[in-house]
């Protein structure tokens, strides 16, 4: 069985030949299970190691740059007799407003969504389990849960590459960096849903409504951060299925506060 100071320098060579600065909690989980070696709690806990939440600083990568001499390039003189007076582009004598397309439509697809959800085509399969709103909520919020899982995949991976973003002297987790990603593009589309295709039989005035609905996501987005803080960083889960397990209690919680709260018609009087 290898001594301590082995197994610390074992796990030291297997983080520096990962050639990165930073890594985060899970990586450390994953080297040490590579390498075979318990979880180096000692990494974990000292400070020289810490360079934020959920970070660790990668030793002897971590030295000062020194700044290098900048050599300036010499200055070409322009001789007068050969200098170019006047140049024609095509930005000057082509038209670049694009044509209008034939088959454009200015408002999008919402008509012919709210006629596929009025259809009923694919209700009476669901009939006896369900009521009809909760169907089309179903069918609305399924496609928008898939398009929120799918994004936050293609983000994690594609687009971030699995490494976190550094803002404004602040750093913000791979995981959570594409949650905000795919937040920005399925909110819109479930407020748009939810108001014109699910319950659209309402009688909430839209003012009263869209704060409601503001304060209801703004909820969601809590848990989720929460949730995949929690699972993640703490639990060392991967990103994508603690996305599926968040998403599923968040979006029986938004379903319940979406019915009973936002978009619950008044009591009639009298």
């Amino acid at each position: 069985m290898a001594s301590r100071s082995e197994s610390r320098q074992k796990f030291l060579n297997a983080v520096i030949a990962l050639g990165k600065t930073e890594v985060t909690r899970p990586e450390v989980f994953a080297i040490a299970e590579n390498i075979g070696i318990p979880v180096p709690q000692w990494f974990l806990k000292e400070d020289e190691y810490r360079a934020g939440r959920g970070l660790y600083r990668v030793p002897q990568l971590t030295a000062k740059v020194l700044a290098m001499p900048i050599k300036e390039d010499p200055i070409m003189e322009t001789k007068s007799g050969h200098r170019i007076t006047n140049v024609t582009t095509d930005l000057e004598t082509e038209d670049l407003v694009p044509k209008v397309h034939p088959n454009y439509v200015p408002f999008g697809n919402f008509d012919d969504i709210l006629n596929i959800v009025k259809s009923n085509t694919f209700y009476p399969v669901f009939k006896s389990i369900m009521p009809l709103q909760t169907f089309r909520y179903a069918a609305c919020g399924g496609f928008n849960t898939f398009l929120d899982i799918a994004l936050f995949y293609c983000s994690f991976h594609f687009l971030l590459h699995e490494q976190p973003v550094h803002f404004s002297g602040f750093t913000i987790s791979a995981h959570i960096a594409a949650f905000i990603i795919s937040f920005c593009f399925t909110f819109p589309v479930g407020f748009y849903l939810s108001r014109y295709v699910v319950f659209q039989q309402t009688d909430v005035a839209k003012h009263i409504q869209a704060g409601k609905y503001f304060t209801v996501v703004f909820i969601c987005v809590l848990l989720n951060y929460g949730f995949l803080k929690l699972m993640v960083d703490y639990w060392g889960w991967y990103p994508t299925p603690s996305k599926i397990v968040t998403t599923f209690f968040v979006v029986t919680f938004s379903y319940l506060s979406q019915k009973n709260f936002t978009f619950k018609a008044p009591a009639d009087k009298g």
